[in-house]
């Protein structure tokens, strides 16, 4: 979205990944270049592989309902947070 706003093919790189929005972001209030790099690490392997993870070793992974709704949680998280950061990092492009 960001790419074609700013007139960009919508397969060229960029920064604009959720990875490194919240490295960013974490930037803003924490100390050094290493903390924020390893926290948004470890909030990217938590938020994806753990609700998978627990459905496996609490034997849901076989409900399709159960696994549909985490889908749907993770998706929905991961839309949130790319919008909220994107338009952020939106208004400083712009500006």
């Amino acid at each position: 979205m960001v790419r074609r706003v700013k007139g960009q093919s919508p397969l060229s790189a960029d920064n604009a990944h959720l990875h490194n929005l919240l490295n960013a972001k974490l930037r803003g209030f924490l100390p050094g270049n290493t903390l924020p790099n390893s926290l948004t690490g470890m909030l990217i392997a938590i938020t994806t592989s753990l609700p998978g993870v627990l459905t496996f070793y609490l034997g849901l992974q076989g409900d399709t309902v159960i696994s549909l709704a985490v889908f749907r949680l993770q998706a929905i998280i991961f839309l949130f947070l790319s919008f909220r950061f994107s338009k952020a990092w939106l208004r400083r492009v712009r500006s």
